[in-house]
């Protein structure tokens, strides 16, 4: 019995070119290949392929009129999402429930528009632009910038949650004179953890510039870990980088050591030790509670790229404004990626 001769759903094993792989016939004329060894074993098969004259295609080329913009758009987050956390709950996405809702509303619109129509698309769509966040944190990392005073030990809480050395830890001032990033995964989520120079007044040159370039990224983190070393007496540039900055989580470090008495009645949101690990679990729930503050159910709608967010947006928008004729090019846009008009 050869391939061809296979039926439909059947699992074989064998070998191609001397590689391991196994082949399953997904249709009449359609057969998934799938094989083991790294890169080396794809190009070897691939090329193999190729010598066949068989056109070799990315799958984000494999489009059909039957597939819209937005499933494409989920399927290529899934191939993005890093951890099987949010590989779940991109995959339970009711992508196609939403795909309806959206053709419902553009035939609606079409037979007669009503204010109540257009008030549940405008409630509907605020409703799912509040998942906004949590639907972005899937693919992108947030980034997390830990902060505070040289010698306070960012360095070594970043290697603590990385789970290796990936920054320089030494018992000397300025040792980190640059960012420091370290891209892992906290609860499940993609986050990227950046050590920063210790924040001071030096005459250095070379450590003021890290200083500088420190201050520019704690402007565009998403969460800032601010640490504070429990062992030493409050600082004036403390109280006003906590002023600076009052979103941030204020980490009172090295809990393991005696307190400063200086300290005593101060408050902070949590205390961890990066040498003993105390209060790290703690620190992580925390970091995540703020990262991802709501968990959608099963049955939840909400967006992944930045595309569709901007899309549902001008959609609230234009019913605010009663330019309700720019409705329909909105919403095929936010499905095909066209408008309706084009």
């Amino acid at each position: 019995m050869t391939i061809e001769d296979q039926p439909v759903g059947r699992i074989l094993f064998g070998y191609w070119d001397g590689e391991d792989v196994v082949v399953i016939r997904t249709g009449e004329e359609e057969w998934e290949l799938h094989c083991h060894g790294g890169y080396a074993a794809v190009n070897r098969i691939q090329a193999s392929l190729e010598s066949k004259e068989v056109q070799i295609q990315d799958w984000q080329n494999l489009e059909t009129q039957s597939v819209t913009r937005l499933e494409r758009e989920f399927q290529s987050a899934i191939t993005e999402s890093v951890t099987w956390k949010t590989a779940e709950l991109l995959l339970r996405h009711p992508t196609s429930e939403w795909i309806t809702e959206l053709r419902r509303w553009q035939t609606k619109l079409i037979e007669k528009t009503t204010t109540e129509l257009t008030r549940e698309i405008q409630t509907r769509c605020e409703q799912i632009l509040s998942m906004s966040d949590f639907g972005i944190r899937l693919t992108t990392p947030a980034t997390i910038v830990l902060a505070g005073a040289p010698n306070v030990g960012k360095s070594s809480l970043l290697n603590r949650l990385a789970g290796f050395d990936r920054s320089i830890v030494q018992n000397q001032p300025g040792t980190t004179r640059d960012t420091v990033g370290a891209e892992i995964a906290l609860g499940g989520f993609p986050v990227t953890l950046t050590d920063t120079a210790g924040l001071r007044q030096t005459e250095d040159r070379l450590e003021s510039a890290g200083i500088i370039r420190a201050q520019k990224v704690l402007g565009t983190a998403d969460l800032i870990l601010f640490l504070i070393d429990g062992t030493t007496a409050p600082s004036p540039e403390e109280d006003e980088t906590r002023q600076q900055y009052p979103q941030a989580l204020n980490v009172f470090h090295k809990s393991d050591q005696a307190v400063h008495f200086g300290r005593k009645n101060q408050q902070f949101d949590l205390h961890v030790s990066a040498l003993t690990g105390e209060g790290v679990e703690d620190l992580i729930e925390t970091i995540i509670g703020r990262l991802v503050p709501e968990r959608p159910d099963a049955s939840a709608i909400f967006p992944v790229t930045y595309r569709q967010i901007d899309l549902l947006k001008s959609i609230v928008s234009a019913i605010d404004s009663n330019e309700i004729e720019a409705l329909d090019r909105l919403l095929e846009n936010l499905l095909t990626g066209t408008s309706s008009k084009d």
